[in-house]
C-alpha cells in the first residue's frame, strides 16, 4: 500500500499516542479515520522503524551500486564453483556476500561461457560418446575398447556462435 505523506504523519502521531505499539495504533487509526484506508500493523511498524532510524517519514533511497558484476566478483564466484561444482546459488551467495538475485541476473552468462562436447564416429556408423562397447552377452559388465577405424569430432557453442565441427584421428584429451 502506498501511503501519502499526510497519512504517514497521522500514523506517527497515533503511534506516539499508543506508546509505539503498532497493533494498537492500527486499531486506533481505523477509529480516528474511518473514511481512510486502514494500514495494517506491519505498515505501522515500517513507518515507526523509518521514523526512529532516520527522524523522517520520507522513504530514503539507498545508495547501491547498480552493477555487482565485477571481475573480482566473477573470479570469486568461479572459485566457489571450482571448489564445489554442485554448489547452489544460495550457498555461493552466503559464501561471497553477493545477493542471490544479483547472481541470478547475470544475463550475459551464456555469451561468456562455452559449451562443448565431443563424439566418436565409427566406420560401421555407430556413434560412441564413451569409447567402449558391451560385447559379452553372458557378462554384461565386460567392456572392450574398439580398435577399428574411427573419427573424433569436437564442437562448441559460444553465445550464438557454433564453433566447429573439428575432426581428429586421435583420441581427444585435455592435452590436445
Amino acid at each position: 500500500m502506498s501511503l501519502t505523506q499526510e497519512e504517514m504523519v497521522d500514523m506517527v502521531f497515533v503511534l506516539g499516542a499508543c506508546h509505539r505499539n503498532p497493533l494498537l495504533a492500527s486499531r486506533v487509526y481505523a477509529q480516528r479515520y474511518p473514511d481512510r484506508r486502514h494500514p495494517r500493523k506491519y505498515s505501522f511498524q515500517l513507518v515507526l522503524d523509518r521514523f526512529v532510524n532516520t527522524g523522517s517519514i520520507q522513504h530514503i533511497k539507498r545508495n547501491r551500486s547498480n552493477n555487482v558484476v565485477t571481475e573480482e566478483n566473477e573470479f570469486l564466484v568461479l572459485g566457489c564453483i571450482q571448489e564445489n561444482p554442485e554448489t547452489s546459488v544460495r550457498q555461493i551467495s552466503h559464501t561471497t556476500g553477493i545477493s542471490a538475485t544479483s547472481l541470478d541476473q547475470d544475463v550475459d552468462f551464456f555469451t561468456r561461457v562455452m559449451f562443448s562436447d565431443e563424439a566418436t564416429f565409427h566406420k560401421n556408423g555407430f556413434v560412441n560418446r564413451h569409447n567402449c562397447h558391451n560385447y559379452d552377452t553372458v557378462n554384461p559388465h565386460q567392456f572392450q575398447t574398439i580398435s577399428e577405424q574411427r573419427w573424433n569430432v569436437w564442437g562448441g557453442i559460444l553465445g550464438s556462435h557454433v564453433i566447429g565441427p573439428f575432426f581428429f584421428d586421435q583420441h581427444l584429451t585435455g592435452a590436445d
